[in-house]
């Protein structure tokens, strides 16, 4: 089993996040005003910093290609993984309120990006009230995304918060019309550790009950679900999950 990772696989542009808002906005229609607005395909190396936590905020981000991780702190090394992007994710939000990024963000992976200078929507002209519509949709999925995260820390189990993940990460990739039942984690153990609360060899022995249960089949990073309802029973807040 060798399935093919993030980085070399580039979601298209109508299941990029940041599609409505190039699309309310006409940059669509518009390659001159969209050359002047969003900086297209910028690539990061694997371990490469994207921003650090209290630096002006600047730009939103779409990520093309690749996996990213938002850390609390500098991203030295010390901080905690708060959560991950994947390809079609828009990142920066959470910092239209205070003008500064809150978190550190750094690439799993080699990955690619795409830029839009917030300071260039008044170009946008008569399409800025589409384009404010379009973020108010991004900002609400982007906090069902972090109800569903409060949902999986707070599950009792170590191996059902682990089938949560995996299923949750499944859901991420089939929404962007990606291969999602056979895919390659962008992430280490010991970075699912850190972000569910779990030392690295306790989410190895989830990852092996997993297994031994016929739920998923796992080599390295490579994953394999060989049985989703299995999964979604065990994960057991089905109902709570995010674009099924």
């Amino acid at each position: 089993m060798c399935a093919t990772p993030l980085s070399r696989q580039e979601v298209a542009c109508d299941h990029c996040g940041m599609f409505g808002l190039c699309e309310e906005a006409g940059l669509s229609r518009d390659m001159a005003l969209l050359e002047r607005v969003v900086h297209r395909r910028t690539a990061l190396a694997r371990r490469a910093t994207l921003f650090h936590a209290g630096d002006p905020f600047r730009c939103l981000y779409a990520v093309k290609s690749g996996a990213l991780a938002a850390v609390s702190g500098g991203g030295q090394g010390d901080g905690k993984i708060l959560g991950f992007y994947f390809p079609g994710d828009i990142l920066g939000l959470d910092a239209l309120e205070s003008d500064r990024y809150p978190t550190t963000v750094m690439a799993l992976e080699k990955s690619v990006i795409c830029r839009l200078e917030y300071g260039s929507v008044p170009l946008l002209g008569a399409h800025q009230a589409g384009f404010y519509q379009q973020l108010i949709r991004a900002m609400s999925r982007q906090l069902m995304a972090e109800r569903w995260t409060s949902l999986l820390l707070g599950t009792q189990s170590t191996e059902q918060r682990m089938a949560a993940f995996v299923l949750f990460l499944s859901l991420q990739l089939k929404r962007r019309g990606l291969p999602y039942l056979e895919f390659r984690m962008p992430m280490t153990r010991r970075d699912i550790g850190d972000y569910l609360g779990m030392a690295m060899e306790t989410v190895s022995r989830a990852i092996s009950a997993l297994q031994k249960r016929g739920f998923v089949v796992l080599q390295g990073r490579n994953t394999k679900i060989s049985n989703l309802e299995g999964l979604r029973e065990m994960a057991a807040i089905t109902s709570q999950l995010p674009d099924q």
